[in-house]
């Protein structure tokens, strides 16, 4: 099975962190995907955090690859934030807060179009080491839920046309 990315050409605007856009389709195999793209249905809201009932939206390549470009400046800002805090003592347990490292995590995507009609994103990450778990087993088509994990587990809303991250929530350890 695979999957199939195709974007446009369209008018752009000239900005220094455009992206270019990919005007072939791209072939990917699902099964070497780190993401999944879910979909928006009546209960996306109590998920994602979004308002009620926007409508759904699709991600294209160019999408994609802004999504990414997003995430690894959400993981940097996270980071330079870990590092500039107090000393404390160590804290050795496993859900310690540590960098993130987007390399090391499974990533679910629900896409909608907000009330301007720009396209956003709700990213929800986990980390690899932790997808066989039973209770993941489904993370390609149903939100990955938990209450604590420490950042192993992390969400954060995208808005593609502003090009901006927002409501960043990393899970706090138990």
């Amino acid at each position: 099975m695979s999957i199939y990315f195709l974007s446009s050409c369209g008018e752009s605007k000239p900005e220094s962190n455009a992206l270019p856009v990919e005007t072939r389709a791209t072939q990917v195999s699902t099964d070497t995907l780190d993401f999944a793209t879910l979909p928006s249905d009546s209960s996306t809201h109590l998920i994602t955090g979004f308002p009620r009932n926007l409508e759904a939206a699709t991600l294209t390549g160019a999408d994609q690859r802004l999504i990414d470009s997003l995430m690894e400046a959400v993981a940097m800002d996270y980071n330079k934030q870990l590092l500039s805090q107090k000393a404390r003592p160590a804290d050795t347990t496993a859900l310690a807060p540590s960098p993130i490292d987007l390399k090391t995590y499974k990533k679910q995507y629900i896409a909608v179009l907000n009330a301007k009609g720009e396209k956003e994103v709700w990213a929800n990450c986990f980390c690899k080491a932790i997808e066989k778990r039973i209770e993941f087993v489904d993370w390609k088509k149903t939100p990955v839920k938990v209450i604590d994990g420490g950042n192993c587990f992390f969400n954060v809303k995208l808005n593609l046309a502003q090009r901006k991250a927002y409501d960043l929530k990393v899970n706090k350890g138990a």
